[in-house]
């Protein structure tokens, strides 16, 4: 994971403002700063900027990285179901088919091709359930 702090730490000369323009916080600004100075204020940044992300997270915010969320199947949100088929003849489970929060059911041609290659008949329901 990027860390928060140590990325804020070298921005806080030239912050981008959702507006479009920059905040500056001058006392972060090193450049044509002799070396002792400019390592002081670097030091400066650092902590400042872990004592910000420390508040922030204090305050029940979670500081993530894009690259670091795992990719969230849409089975796994909310209101997403896994609804199973069942035949109305003889009750034994023959497959399962995923529901969207709006009662949807969108399906790709794989996902037609497979309904279309069920059981059709109860005992091939049994012979499926018995395999």
């Amino acid at each position: 994971m990027p860390d928060a702090a140590a990325y804020l730490a070298t921005r806080f000369h030239r912050l981008r403002h959702p507006d479009g323009t920059e905040r500056r916080f001058e006392i972060f600004n090193s450049f044509g700063q002799p070396e002792k100075v400019a390592a002081a204020q670097r030091l400066r940044a650092q902590h400042s900027a872990a004592a910000m992300i420390n508040e922030l997270t204090l305050a029940g915010f979670v500081i993530t990285h894009r690259d670091d969320v795992p990719a969230v199947d849409p089975i796994d949100q909310p209101g997403h179901k896994i609804a199973p088929l069942i035949c109305a003849h003889c009750g034994r489970h023959i497959g399962a088919i995923k529901v969207n929060p709006d009662m949807t059911v969108p399906l790709t041609s794989v996902a037609q091709q497979a309904l279309a290659q069920l059981p059709t008949t109860c005992d091939e329901h049994k012979a499926l359930s018995n395999a």
